[in-house]
């Protein structure tokens, strides 16, 4: 799943963030732009795919919007 054609590139509520590295125990927060990882985003969920924590997989998550504005991402387990 690292390859840029499993997601799809366009559509509503989609959008790409290149080189971007996420750390995470029960949450996820996005941290300073890494090359080797590509994340799609719709409007609830964040799907991650590339290199996380030395081993290649996907991680789905949950999204919450506080009131002021900032995005939080969980987990799916």
């Amino acid at each position: 799943m690292s390859e840029q054609n499993d997601f799809p590139k366009s559509g509503i509520g989609a959008r790409w963030m290149n080189q971007a590295s996420i750390s995470f125990r029960n949450s996820i927060s996005l941290q300073r732009l890494r090359s080797d990882a590509i994340f799609y985003e719709t409007a609830n969920a964040l799907v991650v795919a590339g290199n996380i924590e030395n081993s290649r997989q996907t991680v789905a998550t949950t999204r919450t919007t506080s009131r002021n504005g900032f995005d939080s991402f969980r987990a799916i387990a």
